[in-house]
């Protein structure tokens, strides 16, 4: 394929007109119409158009299309992950923060049986336990990794 064929296609596959094109590249519309119909491009011309496009100079020389394309879809990738990192970073953040309200919630309510009445304060004491907040963190946290954690380092501190 031709290169001035090749730069029409990529125009046609991105919608890029070339009124647009040829104000980026600093070429008039008849002009860039003249090149974009012949075979005869001249290097100055092919530059302006790769440099408006923001695409190296071979581009449009036989192959450059597949690398370029493949680069775009990592691109496209790149920012699909990140944007699936952030939606999960977000739910684990809006996770973290109803376990902490929920066992700042308990502490609450148990520092007012405390002055209230110790008997119930006790009997919730012996409920609350470790394995009920372990519960609880599990259920907020589905995999309870950061858990795990929490568990290795208490039992090696313990020993």
């Amino acid at each position: 394929m031709e290169v001035n064929k090749r730069i029409v296609k990529y125009l046609e596959d991105r919608g890029i007109n070339n009124s647009v094109l040829a104000k980026k590249a600093g070429l008039s519309k008849q002009n860039l119409s003249r090149v974009l119909s012949s075979n005869d491009i001249k290097l100055s011309q092919l530059l302006s158009i790769t440099k408006a496009l923001e695409l190296p100079l071979t581009y449009f020389f036989d192959g450059n299309e597949n690398v370029t394309n493949e680069i775009e879809s990592y691109k496209q990738k790149i920012i699909e992950l990140e944007n699936s990192l952030k939606d999960k970073t977000q739910l684990l953040t809006i996770h973290k923060r109803a376990l902490n309200t929920t066992i700042e919630d308990i502490e609450k309510v148990m520092d007012e049986f405390k002055e209230t009445d110790p008997k119930l304060y006790n009997d919730l004491t012996k409920v609350l336990t470790n394995d009920f907040l372990e519960a609880l963190f599990y259920n907020t946290f589905e995999k309870g990794e950061e858990l795990e954690l929490k568990r290795k380092k208490s039992k090696s501190a313990n020993r």
